[in-house]
C-alpha cells in the first residue's frame, strides 16, 4: 500500500494464544476496511507469534507484525510506542491482543471523529466480558445518548476529568489523531510496569483543543483472564518501585503541563486535584505491600532508588509517605496542615563539658519554635530540643564551660497512633548547615529522627556559637505544585548546560562569566562526567550565588564524551530555549539576551553565531582575536547584520555542503531541539 490508511490499529501483544486469533478476526469482519494493523510483538514465548503470522495473507498487506528487542515486563506501553511510530494512518486506535471490537466499532470511531474533526474521540461505554459467554455494558454515570464535543476548552475538559465523568483510563477508550501525537509528543512512558495509561491520559485531557465523547460501546474488554500480564503478581520490592516510579512521573508529566498551559498556571486548585488523583491511585497499589513488608523497608526502596534519579522526588515523597502513615486516602485529608509534624525539624544541641559551667541558648530566630531543655537529655551534659516548622532557622548558643558541641539534625518523633509507644520511621531533607558562618554542607541532606546528621566541635568558655540551617517544608511544597504562577516556578527563558569533565582551572570563570549576564531569566545545568578532580565542589561553590538557578547532575559512569552529558542535561532543562556551553569557555555579558532577543524578534528555531572570539588563556580579553570562523572549514559570505535564513531547505543544505554553516552549538528552541 502506498496510501495512508483512515486508522492504524496498533496492538501490543504478549502471550496471547488463546485470544488473538478472535481478536484479528474482529477487524477482518469490520465493516470499514480503510485501515492497517500493526502488531507489536512483546517477546511472546507461547504460539502468539505463528498465529498472527497465519493471519497476514489474509489482510492483503495491511497486517504488519514486529517485535521489541527484549520483553518491556508488561504495561504494553513500549510495543505501543514502537506501533505509533511505524503507523501511517490519520487516526491511531489501540486494541489489546486479548479483547475485540465490534463488527461497525471502526466505522463509528472514524465517522464521529471525522464529522467533529475531533483530535480525540472518547468512548464512554464498553462491553465487559467478566465470565466466558457473559457480556454486560459497563457505562459512565448519567450518560447522555448523544456525542458531546467540546472545543477549545481546556477548563471543561480538565474538570470533567477530575470528576470521574471520563471513568476509562485505558488507552483502547479513546480514538486519536495521529498528527495530535506527533505534534504534542504524546508517547506512554517506559520502563514502568502501571499507571502510565493514566500519565499518557493526562496529556490527551490537557493537551487536546476538540474533544469528542460519544455514548457507543464498541469495544469488548475481557477481564477474566488470570494470566494477563496485568495480573502478573512481582516481588514486593519491585511492584513498590515501579509504583513510587510512574508517582514520580506523573509529577514530572503535571509540572510540565502546568508550565505550558494558561489554563493551569490560573488554576492552581486544579493542578493540586490532579496531584491528588494520581496520588490516590498509588497508594491503593501499595496498601497489599505493607502487609508483606515494614514501612521502614518500603521507605528505604523508594528514596534510595527515586530521589537519586530524580531530583524533583524530592519535595514530592514526605507527602507520600506522610499518606502512607497517616493510613487513610489522598482525598480524605481536608487541610496540609495536618502533615505539618512530618516537616518539622529537630535540633538536638548538647554540650559534653569538661569543667564546672553552662550551656546556654541566647536566640533562636523563629518565634514559634519549641525550645525545651529536658532533664534526659542532662544525663551525660547540658542539652536543648528545638522544633521547628519554618523551614529555616537561626540559632545563638553560648558556652560559659569548655568541652565539646554535638549537634545532631533530626526527623521528628512521629509516634505511631495506634501505638504512641512505636515511632513511625521519618526524616527532614535538611538543604543548608552553616556553623559559625562555614557551610558545612548546602546540598540534600536527609536525616532520620533514629539517623541524624551529626557535627561535633570542641568549644571553651565564652564561646558564642552561630548554628543557621535549612531544610524542605510543606510550604515550599504548594509554592512548587500548588502556586504554578510563581515565577520560580515557569518556565525559564534559557536552558545554559554545560558538560564538565576535569576543568577545575576554568569552570570557575565560567560560571562567573554567567552571572554577570544582563539577561537573568535562565537556568544553568552543569553535568558532570566523573570529575577526578576538584570540578564538582567549585560548582557546588557556586549554587548559593544562582539562588535556585543551577543544579549540579552526575553521570553514573564516565561517558568519554560531551555528547551524552548533554542530552542529560537536555533532559533536566525547562528553559524555552537551549544554550550549550563548553565549561572550559565563556560568552560575553550581553550573549543570552542578544540571542534570546534575537530569536523572539524573528520566530527563530535557532540563532547561530558565525564569528567567535579566541582566548589566549584564562582573563585575556575577549577582543585579543576575532575570528570569522577557521577559512578551512568556513566559507564566506559571512553576514554583517542578524540574517534570517530561508525556509527552502535545500537551498539550507547547499550552504552547508559548500561550508557557509560552520554549525556546533547554538541558541535552538527547545521544542526544535526535542
Amino acid at each position: 500500500m502506498t496510501a495512508c490508511p483512515a486508522i492504524s490499529v496498533i496492538i501490543p501483544m504478549y502471550n496471547a494464544e488463546k485470544y488473538i486469533g478472535e481478536c484479528l478476526e474482529s477487524l477482518l469482519l469490520q465493516t470499514f476496511q480503510d485501515f492497517e494493523v500493526i502488531v507489536v510483538d512483546d517477546c511472546s514465548t507461547d504460539k502468539s507469534v505463528e498465529i498472527v503470522q497465519s493471519y497476514v495473507p489474509k489482510f492483503d498487506g495491511r497486517l504488519k507484525l514486529t517485535k521489541t528487542e527484549k520483553n518491556s515486563g508488561g504495561g504494553g506501553y513500549v510495543p505501543r510506542n514502537i506501533g505509533l511510530i511505524l503507523s501511517r494512518g490519520k487516526y491511531v486506535f489501540f486494541l489489546d491482543a486479548d479483547d475485540f471490537i465490534l463488527l461497525s466499532g471502526l466505522e463509528t470511531l472514524y465517522e464521529a471523529a471525522e464529522k467533529f474533526d475531533a483530535d480525540v474521540t472518547y468512548i464512554s461505554a464498553h462491553y465487559s466480558l467478566d465470565r466466558p459467554n457473559e457480556v454486560k455494558i459497563l457505562a459512565e454515570k448519567n450518560l447522555e445518548d448523544k456525542p458531546i464535543f467540546i472545543a477549545d476548552d481546556t477548563d471543561k475538559i480538565v474538570r470533567e476529568y477530575l470528576s470521574n465523568k471520563w471513568f476509562s483510563h485505558a488507552p483502547w477508550s479513546v480514538f486519536v489523531k495521529r498528527d495530535f501525537l506527533i505534534e504534542n509528543r504524546i508517547l506512554f512512558p517506559e520502563k514502568i510496569y502501571g499507571s502510565g495509561d493514566i500519565i499518557w491520559n493526562l496529556h490527551i485531557r490537557c493537551l487536546s483543543k476538540r474533544f469528542l465523547r460519544i455514548p457507543n460501546p464498541v469495544y469488548f474488554r475481557r477481564r477474566y483472564d488470570p494470566e494477563a500480564v496485568t495480573k502478573k503478581r512481582r516481588p514486593p520490592a519491585e511492584q513498590i518501585y515501579h509504583s513510587g516510579r510512574a508517582l514520580a512521573l506523573w509529577l514530572k508529566a503535571l509540572s510540565e503541563l502546568s508550565n505550558k498551559l494558561d489554563f493551569l498556571k490560573k488554576n492552581s486548585d486544579c493542578v493540586y486535584d490532579l496531584f491528588k488523583m494520581e496520588v490516590g491511585w498509588i497508594l491503593n497499589s501499595l496498601r497489599e505491600y505493607r502487609k508483606q513488608m515494614n514501612d521502614r523497608k518500603i521507605y528505604e526502596i523508594l528514596y534510595r532508588e527515586l530521589a537519586k534519579e530524580n531530583n524533583s522526588t524530592d519535595w514530592m515523597m514526605p507527602f507520600f509517605f506522610a499518606f502512607i502513615n497517616e493510613e487513610r486516602k489522598f482525598n480524605e485529608i481536608n487541610s496540609l496542615e495536618q502533615l505539618q509534624r512530618y516537616f518539622t525539624a529537630r535540633l538536638d544541641i548538647q554540650l559534653i563539658e569538661t569543667d564546672a559551667g553552662d550551656f546556654q541558648i541566647l536566640s533562636v530566630s523563629d518565634n514559634t519554635a519549641k525550645l525545651e531543655k529536658p532533664d534526659w537529655f542532662q544525663k551525660d551534659g547540658i542539652g536543648y530540643v528545638i522544633q521547628s516548622y519554618a523551614g529555616k532557622m537561626e540559632i545563638v548558643a553560648k558556652a560559659t564551660s569548655s568541652g565539646k558541641l554535638i549537634l545532631k539534625l533530626k526527623g521528628m518523633d512521629v509516634r505511631d497512633p495506634a501505638n504512641k509507644i512505636k515511632r513511625i520511621p521519618y526524616w527532614i531533607d535538611y538543604t543548608k548547615l552553616l556553623v559559625n558562618e562555614q557551610v558545612i554542607f548546602d546540598t540534600l541532606t536527609p536525616a532520620w529522627h533514629d539517623k541524624p546528621y551529626q557535627y561535633n566541635m570542641n568549644v571553651t568558655a565564652g564561646d558564642e556559637i552561630k548554628i543557621q540551617v535549612e531544610w524542605i517544608t510543606h510550604a515550599q511544597f504548594t509554592k512548587t505544585i500548588s502556586n504554578v504562577s510563581d515565577n520560580s516556578f515557569t518556565c525559564p527563558a534559557v536552558s545554559v548546560i554545560i558538560p564538565l569533565y576535569n576543568y577545575e582551572k576554568y569552570i570557575g570563570e565560567c560560571l562567573e562569566n554567567l552571572l554577570a549576564q544582563t539577561l537573568k531569566n535562565f537556568e544553568v545545568i552543569v553535568v558532570d562526567d566523573c570529575s577526578t578532580d576538584k570540578s564538582v565542589e567549585i560548582v557546588q561553590s557556586y549554587i548559593p550565588k544562582f539562588g535556585g538557578r543551577l543544579r549540579l547532575v552526575k553521570m553514573k559512569k564516565n561517558s568519554g564524551n560531551a555528547a551524552e552529558p548533554r542530552n542529560r542535561g537536555f533532559s533536566f532543562s525547562r528553559g524555552e530555549y537551549i544554550y550549550f556551553l563548553d565549561a572550559d569557555d565563556v560568552i560575553t555579558p550581553t550573549a543570552l539576551e542578544e540571542m534570546y532577543t534575537l530569536a523572539k524578534d524573528y520566530a527563530a528555531d535557532v540563532v547561530y553565531c558565525e564569528k567567535y572570539f579566541m582566548s589566549k588563556g584564562i582573563g585575556q580579553a575577549f577582543k585579543e582575536n576575532v575570528y570569522p570562523a577557521d577559512s578551512k572549514i568556513q566559507q564566506p559570505p559571512f553576514v554583517d547584520k542578524p540574517t534570517l535564513e530561508t525556509n527552502d531547505l535545500a537551498e539550507r543544505v547547499d550552504k552547508w555542503l559548500k561550508k557557509n554553516y560552520w554549525m556546533m552549538v547554538s541558541l535552538d528552541k527547545k521544542r526544535f531541539a526535542d
